[in-house]
């Protein structure tokens, strides 16, 4: 038994032991437990990453038995699914913020935002930072560099916009003395936004890589579908946002 266990015991009033330590005492804190639960984290992502690079053979099917998606492409349909399991994420924070808002009453609800300007104004960042991306694709497959290179800074520049927006609504709202400890509404809020500004980042990061290698390499002229996938990725991102704007600001 660990020492957590034996103090979540104790903190309930629960004393009667004897029959639990039968094995022995409880265990001491060691340094074993983070080093088996990152021992553990790193096998479980080196096998998700091997499944997902293993090439599969399998005998050419009758029609009525052949795989749905054979038209797309395997980067693709992995692109989908990836997106599709962030549905299941974003679609998890925000049942929760709408059954708690529920349970506390709709108008109790303390709204966290100090205005609804700033997730307006990225509301509009991010729709115009989309129409980049589109802007990008279209000059990839028409293989005009300077054009695919003036449309994936734009896109960069509009998405550092956002979060400039959102670490100055952050540091409104730390200033104040409001932490996502707080409460519920604060908790929610605050993970909700978070790990939409977390996506954000991962979609700034792939496209500074993105650009340097059309500078470098001229990328993407001859096979503009990364362009395509990234256009897919951050379009999720974007209605994720049209989602929790008015969820979080307006209501």
């Amino acid at each position: 038994m660990t020492p957590y266990m034996v103090e979540f015991a104790e903190e309930r009033g629960i004393n009667e032991l004897d029959h639990i330590s039968s094995f022995g005492h409880a265990a001491e804190p060691s340094i074993m437990y983070p080093i088996i639960t990152v021992l553990g984290l790193v096998i479980l992502g080196y096998t998700l990453f091997k499944f997902g690079v293993e090439k599969f053979n399998a005998p050419e099917m009758p029609i009525a038995e052949r795989w749905p998606f054979e038209g797309v492409g395997n980067t693709k349909f992995g692109v989908w699914v990836f997106l599709a399991s962030d549905v299941v994420v974003f679609g998890a924070a925000i049942g929760a913020f709408i059954f708690m808002r529920l349970h506390m009453g709709w108008g109790e609800w303390t709204t966290v935002p100090f205005a609804s300007w700033p997730g307006l104004l990225n509301t509009y960042v991010l729709l115009t930072s989309s129409f980049t991306v589109i802007l990008a694709l279209v000059f990839a497959e028409r293989k005009n560099k300077k054009g695919l290179l003036g449309a994936m800074s734009a896109t960069l520049l509009l998405g550092l916009t956002f979060m400039s927006v959102k670490a100055y609504e952050y540091s409104v709202k730390f200033a104040e003395g409001d932490w996502w400890w707080n409460g519920i509404e604060y908790s929610i809020y605050f993970v909700t936004t978070g790990l939409h500004a977390l996506h954000v980042i991962l979609g700034l990061l792939i496209a500074i890589f993105m650009i340097y290698r059309i500078v470098s390499v001229d990328a993407y002229l001859e096979d503009p579908r990364p362009v395509e996938f990234f256009g897919l990725y951050w379009h999720f991102v974007d209605i994720v946002w049209v989602f929790l704007f008015p969820l979080f600001y307006l209501m």
